[in-house]
């Protein structure tokens, strides 16, 4: 673009050139050849550079930008000397020269400097032709030098800016690019956890009625025993129950794959459990008036559990919570996620401060507690959340929050402790905790 710009002013800038010497000679009447040919010459040099820079490459283009900025004083040197030299009034303007030729060729620092040592030496050679003193030159000399200066200067500031402009778009693009990235790879994740906790929660659904339907086939199967002898069941009654009992069997089998598949880890452990809070933190919404706040310090080590597993079992957590607030005013709420190191573990610990959950006569679970742990779908109970944690070795503990509400801490093994050991097929406890 810039490239392209710069091509454009040079075209625009020889028009211009042949513009002016054709109306000096239709207004003015001016019939000397010698301005005529040199802006011929300068328009010819600007068309030629602008050439030139659609096909050069760097090295190419600081040559054609140098060797037209080394001319144009020269050429405007001759422009002087046709209209009275010194004492004329275009000579006040020679040490604007390097100036004019900066803001064209914006940030090309060598050409500025190539063209402020060219205007010095043709205006010298000007001076020193009318016979000038010393001190009139000098004078001169040192205008000369500061307008140059002052377009080199000008020229390293563009291409700073160039530079600095580049090195933005280019982080913006980076960050963009990243983005899009954790956006997929968020999207996955949520795919992956949606499908886990669907199967997790027909599973868990569909155990419970299975759970009853075999206990009453083995006591068919028992009674069907005890009186087959006496010839009151008949033996199609006993391959009814014993195909049954097969198709029950059947779709235990099938509800034990369900539950593997939404407890199977997509992942190794050693997940990072601040980036882990962050991405689960930021799928949730809280309603007006609920906090959330996020207090995991970055420089936690690692932890022997899924990131899938971890984001799934955090969002779970807090999102109970900030279903623990009412509308209106009692809605307003704080929750905090904390996180500590202690004895080669990490504490993970998710407190509210909404609707006590928590049995103050018994020191247990209130009656709602089961429903504290029901997500948008309802398919991740607390069974199935603690499951998840104590799978890879952890633990979940549960208890009243000081001050009103309710804790929730979940224990990791760090990653460096458990090193690449298959996560456990234990079920853990839920306790109490004060």
């Amino acid at each position: 673009m810039a490239n392209r710009r710069l091509i454009t002013a040079l075209r625009i800038g020889a028009l211009l050139l042949i513009g002016f010497g054709v109306l000096e000679v239709a207004l003015l009447e001016v019939r000397s050849w010698l301005p005529m040919a040199v802006r011929a010459a300068w328009a010819a040099t600007a068309l030629t550079t602008a050439w030139g820079l659609a096909l050069a490459g760097t090295l190419r283009r600081t040559v054609l930008l140098s060797l037209l900025a080394g001319t144009s004083p020269v050429f405007y040197a001759a422009l002087v000397w046709d209209r009275g030299g010194v004492s004329g009034v275009a000579f006040a303007c020679f040490f604007a020269i390097p100036l004019a030729v900066a803001a064209v060729l914006r940030g090309e620092v060598v050409p500025a400097i190539v063209c402020a040592v060219a205007n010095l030496g043709a205006g010298l050679t000007l001076l020193g032709a009318a016979g000038h003193s010393i001190m009139e030159v000098g004078e001169w000399a040192l205008a000369m030098i500061g307008g140059g200066a002052l377009a080199v200067y000008t020229a390293e500031l563009h291409r700073r800016m160039g530079a600095a402009q580049e090195e933005a778009t280019a982080d913006r693009l980076g960050a963009l690019e990243r983005l899009a990235q954790s956006e997929a790879k968020r999207t996955r994740a949520e795919r992956s956890t949606l499908v886990g906790e669907l199967a997790g929660g027909l599973a868990h659904e569909v155990n419970n009625p299975l759970a009853f339907m075999n206990a009453n086939l083995q006591f068919l199967e028992k009674a069907a025993a005890a009186h087959q002898k006496s010839g009151a069941v008949d033996a199609e009654f006993t391959e009814m129950l014993r195909e049954t009992a097969e198709g029950a069997r059947r779709i235990a089998g099938v509800m034990s794959k369900l539950k593997a598949l939404a407890f199977e880890p997509a992942e190794a452990a050693g997940g990072s459990l601040p980036e882990t809070v962050k991405i689960a933190l930021s799928s949730l919404k809280a309603p007006a008036g609920v906090q959330l706040h996020n207090e995991v310090p970055d420089d936690l080590p690692a932890v022997a559990a899924a990131p899938t597993h971890m984001r799934r079992v955090v969002a779970q957590v807090v999102f109970s919570a900030l279903d623990s607030f009412d509308g209106g005013e009692a809605g307003k709420g704080n929750i905090w996620v904390r996180a500590r190191e202690q004895d080669g573990s990490v504490f993970l610990s998710i407190e509210d401060d909404g609707r006590l959950l928590w049995s103050a006569s018994s020191g247990g679970p209130a009656d709602g507690v089961a429903n504290r742990f029901r997500g948008p779908s309802s398919s991740m109970g607390l069974t199935l959340v603690r499951e998840s944690v104590t799978r890879w070795g952890g633990k979940l503990r549960m208890g009243p929050r000081q001050g009103g509400g309710t804790r929730v801490e979940l224990t990791f093994a760090l990653a460096s402790a458990r090193g690449s050991l298959p996560p456990s097929n234990a079920v853990g406890e839920t306790g109490a905790q004060a």
